[in-house]
């Protein structure tokens, strides 16, 4: 988009703000809606009328200029698809999550606020976990929602993280319920007195993902009862339903098809005591409808059961829900536990692969019991996972073009080099033009490799900026990318510019 066109685009954005200073005791009622991705476009349209409110997670369409001081900046046109949607929407951010140390809300401020005046949301929702931490002096991002460590100091800085998103969104905040693959560690909270310290000294409304303490649960953490027994209930504003899968031994929360009828189960159980439920969103990638788990008449039947599951809520609770639980003795063991920074020092550099010895790190004794837990295998093994389908969304012709020429080994090869000297990036561009980068350096004999990789590169470029990016190569592109696009290997070609 030209510089132009930008600023014809911001002129359409709504500038409203109708929950300014509004309590999350007085949200409206949305009812049923569906996580928004751009390949589930179709399936929206198919299955609107069971569908109420469409909740977007903003940072999935920002885009980061590549010239000047690189700021963020956004991708109005896809802004634009979801308003034509005509659908209310939720702001559901995952870009500067609540439950760690690290400061990421100042650096995405001005595009928070200008995606809620996009969208006009009644409440703004992020995720109890943390993705940025500091290592060795240096800062580096998870590319993945890690859990903070249960405990008083996490629910302090907790509880400031919640003030300073409030006073940037001018709308109530709400908190997800985090998914935790580790084992609990000597003196921790529970994860229900967490959550439940969280939301009553921020004074905040709670996202309670069902399906994430179900796997919490399923994998060895607390039992759901036990869990939901410890959450003031009637600060739940949201509930999070979504399907997941088996590795290792472990249910991961994949979002990859419909919810489980267990689950299922547990929910129509549930929703009947959430005296203030405003939403029931279905959680599920676009990757689903294209490996062929779901289609869009399966998932417009389970919108419906979920319409038929939110006509239920509230309606076996007391009037009289503001109760106060009972405070639970102190841990003795409270001592042992390491300082939130320490954890996230800690278990950050160990899910992204930062090799050091044991006696460098912070926390010694914690370094050896993470190590030693095999959910820890299951948060690398994602990371990666995490990683590898951005570079494929993003450079699809050179990554396809990699496997057609060397196979798929190659291209996991090439990945775990790239990630060994690289930490993951939050924007996809950014990582996606380092590994290009990276590629050319490692001089590989495939031919029309590297024309392929500066186009994509450029393109990357074009898009961070929204300007055309002029790139030369040496051979011309349309043939190169035709024969990839057939799962051919391309020939020698001319020489010709392009523009991307």
């Amino acid at each position: 988009m030209e510089r132009g066109s930008e600023r014809r685009a911001k002129s359409i954005l709504p500038m409203t703000h109708s929950t300014h200073g509004a309590s999350w005791r007085d949200l409206p009622e949305m009812g049923v809606g569906l996580v928004y991705m751009a390949g589930l476009g179709r399936a929206i349209a198919e299955a609107s009328d069971a569908l109420d409110f469409i909740e977007v997670e903003p940072q999935q369409h920002w885009l980061r200029r590549t010239r000047g001081r690189r700021e963020l900046r956004l991708d109005y046109a896809a802004f634009e698809i979801i308003r034509q949607l005509r659908k209310p929407c939720l702001i559901h951010s995952v870009g500067c999550p609540i439950g760690g140390t690290f400061n990421l809300l100042d650096q995405q401020a001005a595009m928070l606020r200008e995606s809620v005046a996009a969208l006009d949301p009644p409440w703004v929702s992020e995720h109890l976990s943390f993705t940025q931490f500091q290592h060795a002096g240096a800062q580096h991002h998870a590319s993945f929602l890690l859990p903070p460590l249960p405990c008083a100091a996490s629910v302090a800085s907790a509880v400031r993280a919640i003030a300073a998103l409030r006073g940037v969104v001018s709308r109530p905040v709400a908190f997800e319920t985090g998914v935790n693959y580790l084992r609990a560690q000597p003196g921790e909270w529970t994860d229900g007195r967490f959550v439940r310290e969280v939301a009553e000294q921020a004074d905040c409304a709670i996202v309670l993902d069902l399906h994430n303490a179900w796997a919490n649960a399923r994998n060895g953490r607390q039992p759901l009862d036990a869990f939901l027994d410890e959450l003031p209930l009637e600060r739940v504003v949201e509930m999070h339903l979504a399907g997941g899968e088996l590795l290792d031994g472990y249910w991961l929360d994949a979002h990859s098809g419909l919810t489980p009828p267990e689950l299922m189960r547990l929910a129509i159980e549930l929703v009947p005591r959430l005296p203030r439920l405003r939403a029931i969103t279905f959680e599920m990638m676009d990757q689903a409808m294209a490996s062929g788990a779901c289609d869009p008449a399966r998932l417009h039947a389970h919108l419906i059961d979920l319409q038929c599951l939110w006509s239920t809520r509230g309606s076996w609770v007391s009037s009289q829900f503001d109760h106060v639980h009972d405070e639970p003795a102190a841990s003795s063991t409270w001592s042992r536990l390491p300082t939130p920074e320490a954890w996230e020092d800690t278990l950050g550099a160990l899910v992204i692969g930062i090799d050091e010895p044991i006696a460098a790190t912070q926390d010694p004794a914690l370094t050896r019991r993470l190590l030693a837990d095999p959910g820890l295998a299951i948060l690398r093994t994602l990371i990666e996972a995490v990683r590898a389908g951005s570079m494929v969304d993003v450079l699809r012709l050179s990554t396809r073009l990699l496997v057609l020429a060397r196979g798929r080994e190659f291209l996991a090869e090439c990945f775990a080099g790239f990630w060994r000297g690289s930490s993951p990036q939050p924007i996809a561009t950014d990582e996606a033009i380092r590994f290009c980068e990276y590629l050319l350096a490692l001089r590989i004999e495939v031919p029309g490799l590297d024309d392929i990789l500066r186009l994509e590169m450029a393109t990357c470029r074009a898009v961070g900026d929204g300007i055309p990016v002029e790139v030369v190569l040496d051979r011309d592109p349309a043939p190169l990318i035709a024969a990839i696009e057939r799962g051919e290997l391309p020939r020698s070609l001319a020489v010709r510019s392009a523009v991307a």
